[in-house]
């Protein structure tokens, strides 16, 4: 191994290795020497520094999004050794991970790079048939004491940073963690980017002299999980960044607007003529009672349709291929089949043509953190659910997904604020959780609890949620991605 010996002088210089040409920070005297932690003093490791580059371009008419990591991390114990010196990068779908470089760092100053052939490309993890890979390497002769450095960049075409989540809170504590974003600059482009920062203070983004604006947070400790503890991006620090039209949102408005809408596009999808009409009239004949007529349509939506999107359907690769896209209610009654929106827009189709006021409602996760309407953006508020008018009070359904009883939705949107689509203005309705509340029990808004109390709040909701874990432990998802694979999203 190439080995160099720094004298004093040169932290002051770019250290440069010759074999890469990777270009590394000067390193400083304080940091070599540092001996106990500055962040916790418990912890077996500290970031000395994390630093993110987040750039959105534009190339002949090709967007891409790259973001390079810059982590430098001070080892103080054995089990900070064992739990850092071994570095995996995961890698999504086709993104590239490129540029990987790494090396250790003793307290003497002497320099051991990671060798090119030490840096593996491999399966990281594996479950229920989907494969996880990624880099994977090992710093050389790290030792209790030692700085270790690694550089990378993953490069995400025809993505740009839309709802992108900054964390200043990891696995590590930071003595500062630094965000450098540099948003997509076109004529054609009439968006700004905008931030929501959540659980922190950050301090505004400065403009730098390269086109990034900045921001950075120092001595963050390491965000620890707790069992039965509310979301964790409910409870660490972070900070949103999106794409937006560059004017003031009223949250009010906003929200009427959404919901007039979802009124108008989803309009066409729930149509009660036809076949669909004379379904709805065989299900519901001879039932009295409006909350029995809405059973049986859901009853009829679970078991008559098969669900693509649901693992309670098992079909052949030959049948699922010969299932056409449904482009209305009727046609999923002609098939007998559909994505889980598919079956929600029947639902709602039928019980419109059994007279009902049936709608299609967004509702939020509390899996992932919790709403508020006064975050103007559908990013948090992206499923959808069915909406039906019985009485003066609105109920909700869900017969998309499995073993969920007629009026229960998933654990996670339970008790939720429910935004429903309409015709003039869009409106927020709270569904009532199939949960039984005791007399005199109010539900406190969570965003002013205190951490303490916010932890007691979800832990008593969710272990009521696990007693009908049979209805919802399938479809569990802390993430909008599981949504989109269900078929909740439009």
């Amino acid at each position: 191994m190439r080995k160099y010996l720094l004298i004093i002088p040169i932290f002051l210089l770019v250290h440069m290795t010759a074999a890469t040409a990777v270009e590394w920070r000067p390193l400083k005297l304080a940091e070599l020497a540092q001996k106990i932690p500055m962040v916790d003093p418990k912890a077996d490791a500290e970031a000395i520094f994390w630093d993110i580059r987040i750039e959105d371009r534009e190339q002949n008419g090709d967007i891409s999004l790259t973001l390079t990591h810059y982590i430098r991390v001070k080892i103080f114990t054995e089990r900070g050794k064992e739990d850092f010196a071994t570095v995996e990068i995961p890698r999504v779908g086709k993104r590239s991970i490129i540029d990987v470089a790494a090396r250790t760092i003793k307290p003497n100053g002497s320099i051991t790079d990671l060798k090119k052939d030490a840096i593996f490309d491999r399966e990281l993890a594996k479950t229920k048939g989907v494969k996880l890979r990624g880099k994977s390497f090992a710093l050389p002769n790290v030792e209790v004491g030692d700085i270790i450095e690694y550089q990378y960049k993953e490069v995400r075409d025809n993505e740009l940073a839309q709802y992108q989540r900054l964390y200043f809170q990891r696995d590590i504590p930071a003595w500062n963690i630094t965000y450098h974003l540099k948003p997509l600059s076109s004529p054609y482009f009439p968006f700004t980017m905008r931030s929501m920062a959540f659980q922190c203070n950050h301090p505004p983004f400065q403009k730098e002299p390269n086109g990034f604006f900045a921001t950075t947070m120092t001595n963050m400790p390491a965000f620890r999980r707790e069992p039965y503890s509310p979301p964790e991006d409910q409870l660490r620090a972070w900070v949103l960044i999106y794409y937006e039209e560059d004017k003031k949102i009223d949250a009010e408005k906003y929200w009427k607007t959404v919901g007039r809408q979802d009124f108008a596009s989803f309009k066409p999808l729930l149509n009660a003529v036809g076949l669909v009409k004379r379904t709805a009239a065989e299900i519901v004949d001879g039932i009295d009672k409006p909350e029995e007529k809405l059973t049986a349509l859901d009853a009829f939506c679970r078991s008559k349709i098969r669900n693509l999107s649901s693992s309670a359907f098992q079909l052949t690769p030959e049948e699922r291929k010969a299932i056409k896209e449904n482009h209305s209610p009727a046609d999923t009654l002609k098939q007998t089949a559909g994505r889980g929106m598919d079956v929600n827009f029947l639902f709602a189709a039928l019980a419109n043509a059994a007279g009902f006021d049936a709608r299609m409602a967004r509702i939020p996760s509390r899996g992932d953190t919790f709403f508020s309407v006064q975050r103007p953006t559908t990013y948090f508020i992206d499923s959808f659910s069915v909406a039906v008018k019985v009485g003066d009070n609105w109920s909700f359904y869900d017969p998309a997904t499995p073993y969920l009883e007629p009026g229960m939705l998933r654990w996670q949107e339970e008790g939720q604020m429910a935004l429903i689509s309409d015709s003039k203005d869009g409106f927020f309705a709270r569904h009532n959780s199939s949960s039984r509340t005791a007399p005199g029990a109010s539900i406190a808004d969570p965003l002013s609890c205190s951490r303490m109390a916010l932890s007691k709040a979800w832990s008593s909701t969710h272990t009521r949620a696990m007693r009908r874990a049979a209805a919802s432990w399938s479809t569990m998802t802390c993430h909008s991605t599981s949504r989109r694979r269900n078929g909740r999203r439009a």
